[in-house]
C-alpha cells in the first residue's frame, strides 16, 4: 500500500516536482497571493474557502501558496505560513487547533517562544484558560515578529467532530465553530485560507457561525488543453520519453478522459498510471484506499441529507451519474416536482451540476464530484462494489478492441505462468487486469467468456472466492446482501463444475453458497441434486426436504425441488414416496408443462416398478397428451410408453410410439437415434431384419455419441451374421472407422471391433471370425491394426486349441486372447434369432 499513499499524496510530492506538474491553477494562486498581500494594511482581515471536489487539488494549491509565500521576498517578511494536514485528528477543539498551530510555528518557522507556549497550552487543565494563553501568545508572537499568520486548513469542514451517530454537529462542536468566529473576527493577526468539498451547514445555513464569513472561491475541474499539459508535464516528470512522443496521437482522446473524470486531476492521473503501467492493481488499490478514506466523512453527509434528497442523489448515481430529472423520478419513484426541488438544493450545494438548462431543451444533472460518485458506486452498488467502473470507462474509451484483446492475451500468457509455477505473487495483479480488460468489451458474450474462463482459472489457483464473485456478476440484477452475492456465485460455480462431471467439488460449493445464504433456494436444491448424482440419496432426500418445507416457496422452484427429492426416493426404495412426490407436481397450479411431462412420466416409471404397467402406460400417454408440451417431453414419454408397451407384449404398438419419436419435429437427435434404435431391436423380434438394419444403419449415420453408435453397429452385425450375410458384416465392420465419432477414446473403439469379431465367431463360424477381422484389418488406421493383431492367434487357439499359437504374444495380449478363444469355443445356437437381452436394451 506504499505506493498507494506516495503517488497521489500532494505532501509526500517534493516541492520542485509540485511546481513542475502544475496545470491550470496559475490563476488561481495570484488571486490568492493578491488576497493575502491585501490584507497587510487592513485591520479587519477577510477569510477564504476554497471548494471543488476530492481530488480537484484543493491540497496542492495550498500547499503551492504556502511555498509561494515563502518564496517571496515580500510576503515571507510579513506572514508566517502554517499549513494543517488533511486529517488531523488530534483537532477536538479551538484549543486542540491553536495548540497544533503553535506547534507548527515552532517546527515550521523555527520559533523556540511558539513551543514553550505550546507546552504551556498542553499543560493548563482548564479549557478556557488554555484557549486563553494559545490566543494571547499566537497575538505576542505576531507583534514580536510584526508577521502576521497565514493558517492554510484542509478539509475545514471536518475541523471540529460530529456526533458518534454523524447526523449533525454537538452542541459543543457548535460552540467551537462560534468561538473560532469570535477569534477571528477580534483578531487581525491570523487569515485563514480553508478547504472543503461543499459549503456545510456551519457556512450555508444563516444562522450558523460562519454564515457569509468567508469569501467563497470554486477551484475548476481541467479543460481538455489542460488535461492534456498535465499528462505531457507527468510524463517529463516521470521521464516517460515514449508517452511523449506519441502524444499527439492521442490527444484526440483526452476528451474522453475530461468526460470520464469531469476534470479531476486525481483521477486522470490514476489513468495516465494505468496508460504508463499497464497493470491494474497498484491504481486500483490507490483508489480504492482513497475512496476508503472518505468513507467516514461520505456518510456522514448522507446521513445528514433528508431522505427525499439522498433518494434522489441515490438515484442520480445508479444512472450512472448524469440524467434528466424525469429519469430520475422514474427510478427513485418520487414525484417530479419533488425531484426537481431536491435537484436544487443539491445544486446549491454543489453535489450537483445542471447543464443543458433554457430554451426549451431538458435539464441534465451531473454529479460534480467524480470522487463521490466512485465512492458510491464501490459502497453501495452492485457489481461495481468490485470494480471500479471508472477504470472500465477508461480503457473501453482509449484502447480499440483489437488492442484490448492482444493485452488480454498476454496477459492470459502471464496467468498460465504463474499457475505453472511462476511468480505466484503476481496471479492477483494478472488476474485484476484480466478481469479489467474482458469487463471493457463490448460483446456481451465474448465478455462473459473471458469472465468464465478468468473464474474456472482462479478456481483452479485456490481463488474460490474471487470465482464465484466473477461469475455472480452474470446473474439476474437484484439487490442483494454481500453475503447472498457471494451465495449467487458460489452456485454459478457449482453448476460449472457439475457440466464438467466435478460432482465432488461441486458439493462442496454449492455447500459453500448455503454457508453464506442458507436461504439460497436455487444452491439447495443443486446441492440435494448432486448429492443425489453421488450416490447419497438420504443426504439429497434431507436438503431438498428443508427446500419443500418452506411455505414461502414459489411453485416452480417447488416443482422442481418436488421432481429431485422423487428421485432420491427412488433410489432409496421409495417407490410410494416417489409416486407422491410426482403427483404433487402433477397437480400443483402453475407448473410448467415441463415439470408436468417429466413428472407424469417419472410417475409412470415408478408404477411400472410396483407391476402396475397400465397405470404406467395411462402416465405416458395423458404427457404425450400434454398441451404445450415440449417436443423434447413428448418424445420421452413416447419412448417410455414404447418400452411400456413391450412388457405388455404390444410389439407393435411399441414400434409405432418409436416411429412417432424418430418422425417428431423438434425431437433431439439423441432421442431420434435411441427411438431407432429401439424400433430396429422391435422389427427384429418380429423377423423384419431388413427393417432392423435400415434402422440401426440411420441410427449410425446419425453420429449422436459413441455409445448409441456402437449399439447400432452391434446389433446390425449380428443381423447380418443370423441371416448369413458375411460378405454384409465384414462391409459393415469395413466402414466402422468412418462413422464412429472422432472423439471415441481408443479403447471404446477396439471394444467395439473385438465383440464384433467375437459375434462373427460364435454366431457363424471361427472362418467367419477371421475373414471380419481380416477386413477390419485391411481398413482401419495404423493405431487400431496393431492392437487387432492378437486376434488372429486367438482364433487359431480356438480352432486348435494348441497355446502354441499365442507364445510369441506379451504376456497380456497372450492372456486377451486365451479369454476370447475360450468365449468363441463356447458356440451359441445357430436359430437365427437375435436375443434381445444380448445387447443392453436402449
Amino acid at each position: 500500500m506504499a505506493y498507494a499513499r506516495l503517488a497521489y499524496d500532494p505532501w509526500e510530492i517534493p516541492p520542485e516536482e509540485r511546481r513542475a506538474t502544475l496545470v491550470g491553477r496559475e490563476a488561481l494562486l495570484q488571486q490568492l497571493l493578491s488576497a493575502v498581500r491585501e490584507q497587510e494594511g487592513h485591520r479587519t482581515i477577510q477569510h477564504y474557502l476554497l471548494l471543488g471536489p476530492r481530488g480537484i487539488g484543493k491540497t496542492t494549491v495550498l500547499l503551492t501558496l504556502r511555498d509561494r509565500v515563502r518564496e517571496d521576498p515580500h510576503l515571507s517578511k510579513r506572514w508566517f505560513c502554517v499549513q494543517l494536514r488533511e486529517e488531523e485528528y488530534f483537532i477536538r477543539t479551538l484549543r486542540d487547533l491553536l495548540d497544533l498551530t503553535l506547534q507548527a510555528l515552532a517546527s515550521d518557522e523555527n520559533l523556540p517562544e511558539a513551543s514553550d507556549l505550546a507546552q504551556r497550552v498542553h499543560d493548563e487543565h482548564d479549557g478556557e484558560r488554555s484557549r486563553a494563553i494559545a490566543v494571547d501568545g499566537l497575538r505576542t508572537i505576531s507583534k514580536m515578529h510584526d508577521k502576521r499568520i497565514l493558517l492554510l486548513i484542509d478539509n475545514f469542514d471536518q475541523v471540529f467532530p460530529r456526533t458518534p451517530t454523524g447526523r449533525r454537529k454537538t452542541r459543543s462542536a457548535q460552540n467551537e465553530y462560534r468561538a473560532f468566529r469570535k477569534l477571528l473576527s477580534g483578531e487581525s493577526s491570523i487569515m485563514v485560507i480553508g478547504a472543503s468539498v461543499c459549503l456545510f451547514e456551519e457556512i450555508a445555513a444563516y444562522d450558523q457561525a460562519f454564515f457569509n464569513f468567508f469569501c467563497p472561491v470554486d477551484i475548476p475541474n481541467l479543460t481538455d488543453d489542460e488535461i492534456c499539459e498535465l499528462l505531457r508535464k507527468r510524463a517529463e516528470a516521470d521521464a516517460n520519453p515514449g508517452f511523449v512522443q506519441n502524444f499527439e496521437e492521442v490527444k484526440d482522446k483526452v476528451r474522453a478522459i475530461t468526460y470520464i473524470t469531469g476534470g479531476n486531476p486525481r483521477l486522470v492521473l490514476m489513468l495516465y498510471d494505468v496508460l504508463r503501467q499497464r497493470e491494474m492493481l497498484p491504481v486500483v488499490q490507490a483508489l480504492r484506499e482513497t475512496v476508503g478514506s472518505l468513507t467516514p466523512m461520505l456518510k456522514h453527509v448522507l446521513d445528514d441529507m433528508p431522505r427525499q434528497q439522498s433518494k434522489t442523489l441515490d438515484a442520480l448515481v445508479r444512472l450512472g451519474g448524469a440524467a434528466s430529472p424525469s429519469n430520475i423520478s422514474r427510478l427513485a419513484r418520487l414525484p417530479l416536482n419533488v425531484v426537481t426541488a431536491q435537484l436544487g438544493r443539491l445544486r446549491d450545494a454543489r453535489f450537483v451540476s445542471v447543464e443543458g438548462q433554457g430554451k426549451g431543451k431538458p435539464a441534465t444533472y451531473r454529479v460534480s464530484d467524480p470522487m463521490f460518485r466512485t465512492w458510491y458506486q464501490m459502497r453501495y452498488l452492485r457489481p461495481a462494489g468490485r470494480r471500479i467502473e471508472l477504470f472500465v470507462e477508461f480503457l473501453r474509451v482509449w484502447f480499440s478492441v483489437e488492442d484490448r484483446r492482444r493485452f488480454l492475451e498476454e496477459r492470459w500468457q502471464q496467468f498460465q505462468t504463474c499457475v505453472d509455477g511462476g511468480p505466484h505473487a503476481r496471479l492477483a495483479e494478472v488476474s485484476l487486469g484480466i478481469e479489467y480488460f474482458a469487463a471493457s468489451l463490448e460483446d456481451q458474450h465474448e465478455r462473459r467468456a473471458q469472465f468464465e474462463r478468468l473464474a474456472d482459472g482462479v478456481f483452479e489457483a485456490g481463488r474460490s472466492q474471487q470465482a464465484a464473485r466473477l461469475l455472480a456478476e452474470f446473474a439476474t440484477p437484484a439487490a442483494m446482501s454481500e453475503a447472498s452475492y457471494e451465495a449467487t456465485g458460489y452456485r454459478m460455480l457449482g453448476d460449472r463444475l457439475i457440466d464438467k462431471g466435478d460432482l465432488a467439488r461441486a458439493i462442496e460449493t454449492y455447500s459453500a453458497a448455503l454457508e453464506r445464504d442458507p436461504q439460497n433456494v436455487e444452491a439447495r436444491i443443486c446441492l440435494g441434486l448432486s448429492l443425489g448424482r453421488s450416490g447419497d440419496h438420504s443426504r439429497a432426500k434431507e436438503e431438498l426436504d428443508k427446500v419443500i418445507s418452506n411455505p414461502a416457496l414459489r411453485n416452480g422452484t417447488l416443482s422442481s425441488a418436488l421432481l429431485n427429492r422423487a428421485v432420491a426416493e427412488w433410489a432409496l426404495g421409495d417407490r410410494e414416496g416417489a409416486i407422491a412426490d410426482y403427483t404433487a407436481v402433477v397437480e400443483l397450479p402453475g407448473a410448467a408443462p415441463g415439470q408436468v411431462a417429466t413428472a407424469l412420466v417419472g410417475r409412470g416409471l415408478a408404477k411400472q416398478a410396483l407391476g402396475n404397467d397400465h397405470g404406467a402406460v395411462f402416465d405416458y400417454t395423458a404427457a404425450v397428451e400434454l398441451p404445450e408440451a415440449s417436443a423434447k417431453h413428448v418424445a420421452l414419454a413416447l419412448a417410455s410408453r414404447a418400452h411400456a408397451k413391450r412388457v405388455l407384449r404390444d410389439t407393435q404398438g411399441a414400434i409405432g410410439d418409436y416411429t412417432g419419436v424418430a418422425e417428431l419435429p423438434g425431437a433431439t437427435l439423441e432421442q431420434i437415434a435411441q427411438a431407432l434404435l429401439a424400433r430396429g431391436v422391435a422389427l427384429a423380434q418380429l423377423g423384419r431384419r431388413t427393417d432392423a438394419i435400415r434402422d440401426f444403419e440411420r441410427c449410425t449415420e446419425l453420429k449422436t455419441d459413441a455409445d448409441s453408435v456402437y449399439r447400432a453397429f452391434a446389433l446390425q452385425m449380428k443381423a447380418y451374421l443370423t441371416d448369413g450375410g458375411l460378405q454384409e458384416a465384414t462391409e459393415c465392420i469395413s466402414r466402422l472407422h468412418k462413422i464412429e465419432p472422432e472423439s471415441a477414446p481408443l479403447e471404446e473403439r477396439l471394444e467395439a471391433r473385438v465383440r464384433a469379431i467375437i459375434s462373427a465367431g460364435r454366431e457363424h463360424s471361427l472362418d467367419s471370425a477371421s475373414t471380419v477381422l481380416e477386413a477390419a484389418m485391411h481398413h482401419d488406421p495404423d493405431a487400431i491394426r496393431e492392437h487387432l493383431a492378437f486376434l488372429q492367434p486367438a482364433i487359431e487357439l480356438a480352432r486348435t486349441g494348441s497355446e502354441q499359437v499365442i507364445a510369441a504374444l506379451p504376456d497380456q495380449e497372450r492372456e486377451l486372447a486365451k479369454q476370447i478363444a475360450a468365449v468363441l469355443v463356447r458356440k451359441a445356437g445357430q436359430d437365427g434369432t437375435l436375443d434381445p437381452n444380448s445387447e443392453k436394451q436402449p
